[in-house]
């Protein structure tokens, strides 16, 4: 008689066991790493979720410069196709997509992420983007036709890779962000229905261990020109730390969430800056600056002396 090949329950329970520690890595950003509960855990599956021009792009690009800062190789997925070079050099990105820490793959369907999460399981990845989830497009028959109807199809093929996105990334530890877009509704009465819903459904609901939705605020402006508005961050869910944490923030084009905005405001919040008349700023030691865009502009050794004067 042939051997069983059955395992014991022993080696079963060994083969499936898991260990329970959490390792976070700085998103750069100080207020979201506490937002979500201690930054970004390695085999974390995270949301950003909201209408468009809201900023999700520009905070996914401000984490993946901390993790290229730290010399981490860093896939970013453009569904879009929007990471053009005037993007890179604007976020400082350009350096890091030449030194090859940043992998730019642009994809257009499911069927072709699914190859890219394969392949990226694969190799030694410190984090993963995918912008946006929404704008992917389902996989069909080459004889299908836009009149045939094929409901939930979309939906389907985004739980079924997208669940195997953190299926794979978690045994690696890889951490990944996914972009979802608002979808807008058509609003025929008038205040009393939401102007925007969730997309993604099923998958954008349940899948993520963290999802961020992001609303803005009033527009921040420097004359007539707009130069950035003010962002409201909630976790909806967390399961690092307790949900429904909301932070609000300054949030300026090409920038995004500033730890150096943020110490400038507080100084002249607290009068160590000087506000005058004409859009004139003055700091501590005399010098004057025009325009809140300059000030945003004060040079490290200039933020080291107001670090030291607050």
């Amino acid at each position: 008689m042939a051997k069983s090949d059955k395992k014991s329950a022993n080696s079963i329970l060994e083969q499936y066991s898991a260990s329970s520690s959490i390792e976070f890595k700085s998103t750069g950003i100080a207020c979201l790493d506490e937002l979500w509960g201690g930054g970004i855990d390695s085999h974390g599956c995270y949301s950003l979720w909201g209408p468009a021009g809201c900023g999700k792009s520009t905070l996914a690009f401000q984490i993946m410069k901390s993790f290229c800062k730290r010399g981490e190789l860093v896939v970013f997925v453009d569904v879009e196709k929007a990471f053009n070079e005037n993007q890179q050099k604007a976020f400082g990105l350009a350096k890091y997509v030449e030194e090859g820490l940043i992998k730019h793959l642009v994809i257009s369907d499911y069927e072709e992420l699914e190859n890219v999460i394969e392949a990226v399981s694969e190799l030694d990845v410190s984090l993963f983007v995918l912008d946006s989830e929404t704008a992917l497009t389902p996989v069909v028959s080459r004889d299908l036709k836009v009149t045939d109807n094929q409901p939930g199809l979309k939906a389907k093929q985004s739980s079924f890779v997208l669940t195997k996105l953190k299926s794979l990334f978690y045994k690696r530890g890889i951490p990944s962000i996914v972009i979802f877009h608002a979808r807008a509704n058509l609003n025929m009465n008038a205040g009393t229905v939401s102007d925007t819903k969730q997309a993604g459904g099923f998958a954008a609901t349940h899948i993520p261990d963290v999802i961020t939705k992001i609303n803005t605020g009033g527009r921040i402006k420097e004359g007539d020109e707009i130069v950035g508005q003010m962002i409201r961050l909630m976790c909806e869910k967390n399961k690092y730390s307790r949900p429904f944490n909301t932070i609000e923030k300054k949030f300026i084009y090409g920038v995004g969430i500033s730890k150096k905005i943020d110490l400038i405001d507080s100084c002249i919040e607290s009068g160590v800056i000087k506000q005058g008349g004409a859009g004139y700023y003055t700091l501590p030691w005399g010098e004057s600056i025009r325009g809140t865009k300059a000030l945003y502009d004060l040079t490290p050794e200039q933020l080291k002396k107001l670090q030291d004067l607050t």
